[in-house]
């Protein structure tokens, strides 16, 4: 096909969104770029085979070919570097599941690695060095499909073949947009990750191809509005959006269409060599064509770069720092391009099929071997010293993860702690998000040497309140209000005489008004006190700003200061003065506020220990280890249990 210049400036913003984003400088709405990429992916591939199957010299293996010369040198030598580099760089098991996602995108199944990895607990996004692939993933599955039905539709069916092609990419592109709406909400991770809710967009490029647009729009006023449209609905989403917007589902449409607008705006018309509108003379200066050129070796490096030097980087990283990973970025991305892109590209390099398709299968399977070996070595903690892996594994003992949906609530699919004589009448729920399930060691072990029977109902992200809810990516979202109608009957029906409430209170703080949060929680006190049962509020254990097992593990290596990345006192009193006011408040009359805090002072520092004497007292920045839950939580409920005016319903111990 011609080459278009303004299709490499499209890229190059696309990529300088998602950089940027991924910099934190700026764009909380910049990841909308790859959305972008899926749109150019889908138009390109599909004009390209279908001028094949038109001339009738369509081949399988030779599109293929071009897909492995294109996409794989560099993806593979990515992968292998960044497989290296971090043995230096992560701890065991940051370093055991980088292995993991290494394994799954050697098989073309990044995207679904990330997708059944994307839990609570499984790891900050910014800690992984190959999360970026998810994308790629995407597109290799759309290439191992969509080629393959426009051949059985070009070798299999005869007279209109263009109508046919119309009516099968307008069926599957909104068949996919549909399912990406429905779940965006209730499936938010595989609205994200998986290709049946992201084909739309690939595939509203494929409709591009397929429908005689640019022929139908000649007027240059059109087109003009046109390619002015599709710049202002790519770059507004980028500056309206944050990481919470419900994605992709609607909010993916502008950025998409934007795209669309662009691919239609500035295609040639018949013969005419004034077609170019203002937005495709700023697509094809000459600085955006050249980063659209690098675009793919800039995206592939960029992100390994910024996980790497933010792993060990205590504290944030400053505006210098972020400028200066961008600059390594593009150095990266142009040698990357240079020397190991275009050789291949233009068959300097592995110039016959063979030679090609053999340096992908060895370069795939080089990293498969490797990453199979670090998998089996668990992440390899022979590098470092015995004391210190100690330590660092012993921060990680911590309950399963029990994600309680409605129906499980009411058939009683519940986890059972303290006694656990069948039959026995529930003397306590615990009920909340991920902190509730990361305190249960503490209510287990006291309701079993009281002999009372419990049952815990958690979900990840997910506040313990009715008539509410917040929007998290790992969270029940809008069913958390169903969620919390299920507890209440559950409460009733079984006639509980204690309820915990216990939460990330901090989350919903940032995330709600004081009042509205405020309101949830004492309408949700009340409810529970009119069925009868005595309220526990937990209030939230301090967190602290890095990750707690790495910090101490560094302070182990190197001697490093932790204070500054420890909760004080001062900014703990700040995040809680919401139950601080109602614990004295006639609002909050119907329940115990139970504070952990006093139990992790460091009056002497004026903050919160996040260690006791060098074990870890956190998995993370604010999840307690079940040791930590045993001794600080327990002794916290051995001391106000039963001097609590509503503890009067509990037998006698």
């Amino acid at each position: 096909m011609n080459y278009r210049s303004d299709i490499d400036g499209v890229r190059a913003l696309a990529v300088l969104m998602v950089i940027v984003f991924h910099s934190h400088l700026a764009l909380p709405g910049g990841y909308v770029g790859v959305d972008v990429f899926f749109v150019l992916s889908g138009y390109l591939i599909t004009t390209l085979i279908l001028k094949d199957l038109e001339k009738g010299k369509f081949s399988l293996i030779e599109f293929w070919e071009r897909r492995a010369r294109r996409l794989m040198p560099a993806l593979i030598v990515m992968v292998l570097v960044t497989l290296a580099a971090a043995w230096f760089i992560l701890l065991p098991k940051d370093y055991l599941a980088l292995a993991k996602a290494a394994i799954a995108q050697s098989v073309f199944a990044a995207n679904i690695f990330f997708w059944r990895n994307s839990g609570y607990f499984d790891g900050a996004s910014d800690e992984k060095a190959l999360l970026h692939t998810w994308s790629l993933a995407v597109e290799e599955q759309f290439y191992m499909v969509v080629p393959v039905a426009l051949l059985l539709v070009y070798r299999y069916t005869s007279g209109s073949r263009t109508a046919l092609l119309r009516r099968l990419v307008l069926l599957a592109g909104g068949a996919s947009l549909a399912l990406s709406i429905f779940s965006v909400s209730k499936y938010p991770a595989a609205a994200f990750f998986l290709l049946p809710s992201r084909a739309w967009e690939l595939l509203l490029g494929s409709a591009i191809a397929v429908f005689p647009t640019a022929a139908l729009i000649q007027k240059r006023s059109m087109r003009e509005i046109l390619g002015a449209a599709g710049l202002l609905l790519i770059a507004l989403p980028c500056f309206l959006y944050t990481p919470g917007t419900p994605f992709p589902g609607y909010a993916a449409l502008p950025p998409c269409l934007g795209t669309a607008l662009l691919l239609i705006a500035n295609a040639r018309v018949k013969d005419d060599e004034n077609y170019t509108t203002a937005a495709g003379t700023l697509l094809s200066s000459k600085p955006l064509v050249f980063v659209g050129q690098i675009s793919y070796s800039l995206y592939l490096w960029h992100w390994p770069v910024f996980v790497f030097a933010t792993y060990w980087k205590l504290g944030t990283l400053s505006v210098v720092d972020r400028l200066g990973l961008i600059a390594l970025s593009v150095i990266l991305g142009i040698l990357s391009w240079k020397y190991i892109e275009t050789p291949f590209r233009t068959r300097k390099i592995a110039g016959s099929r063979k030679q090609i398709l053999t340096f992908a299968a060895v370069g795939m399977a080089a990293s498969l071997v490797m990453a199979l070996g670090l998998f089996y070595k668990k992440g390899v903690p022979s590098r470092y010293p015995d004391e210190v892996m100690e330590v660092y594994y012993k921060a990680y003992e911590r309950f399963s993860v029990d994600n309680n949906q409605p129906a499980d609530i009411a058939a009683d699919r519940i986890r059972k702690i303290g006694d656990p004589t069948p039959g026995k009448p529930v003397s306590l729920v615990i009920w909340g998000d991920s902190h509730a399930r990361s305190s249960l060691p503490a209510f287990d072990d006291f309701c079993r040497k009281r002999g009372l029977a419990g049952r815990s109902i958690t979900y990840s992200a997910t506040a313990p309140l009715v008539n509410y809810w917040t929007r998290e990516p790992n969270g029940l979202n809008e069913r958390t209000v169903e969620w919390a109608a299920a507890v209440l009957d559950y409460v009733r029906a079984h006639q509980v005489q204690n309820v915990v409430l216990a939460c990330k209170w901090e989350r919903d703080t940032l995330a709600s008004p004081r009042a509205v949060l405020r309101k949830a929680l004492v309408d949700t006190i009340n409810a529970l006190h009119a069925e009868g049962a005595a309220v526990w509020v937990l209030m939230q254990v301090p967190s602290h700003k890095m990750d707690v097992p790495k910090l101490v593990v560094r302070h182990m290596l190197s001697g490093a200061d932790t204070a500054p990345y420890q909760q004080t006192m001062e900014a703990y009193k700040a995040a809680n003065e919401l139950f601080y006011e109602l614990k004295s408040s006639p609002d909050g009359r119907n329940a115990v506020f139970l504070d952990p805090s006093p139990y992790f002072q460091n009056p002497a520092a004026g903050n919160y220990e996040i260690s006791r004497q060098g074990i870890p007292l956190y998995i993370d920045e604010h999840h307690l280890t079940i040791e930590a839950a045993h001794e600080l939580l327990g002794a916290l409920l051995e001391k106000e249990w039963h001097s609590a005016s509503v503890a009067r319903k509990d037998p006698p111990p």
